[in-house]
């Protein structure tokens, strides 16, 4: 499962050729160093891979902010966040729920929850 990790703390992406992470079971991150397992870091989140790209071809990972679902009575873009629902399937939050597959050909990221919460400000 590919996923890359987001430093709450420092709020920055880290670098995957520097550090290497492992996913416990119950979804808790531990830095790698020496083949030990050296950190807890509770301010790391994993954020896992959709395995789809948007129609630029950029790939999705949760928590991405994406538009191109439509638009609103006053012809502002729709934006929604990418979630993964309790049944493991990726949906599209916003203003209207649905299934992250029937919108690929459609929709474009334009920024992360963690990088650009202000997109999503008044919405």
């Amino acid at each position: 499962m590919k996923f890359k990790v987001w430093d709450e703390k420092n709020k920055m992406w880290l670098d995957e050729e520097w550090v290497q992470y492992a996913v416990k079971s119950n979804g808790e991150l531990i830095e790698i160093f020496d083949k030990k397992a050296v950190d807890s870091a509770s301010h790391l989140k994993p954020v896992y891979s959709t395995e789809k790209t948007d129609k630029n071809g950029v790939e999705l990972f949760e928590g991405d902010i994406i538009k191109g679902i439509g638009q609103d009575r006053l012809g502002n873009d729709v934006l929604a966040i990418i979630k993964k629902s309790d049944s493991g399937a990726w949906s599209l939050h916003g203003n209207h729920d649905d299934a992250l597959i029937y919108w690929l050909d459609q929709i474009e990221k334009i920024g992360t929850t963690f990088e650009n919460p202000e997109l999503l400000e008044n919405k």
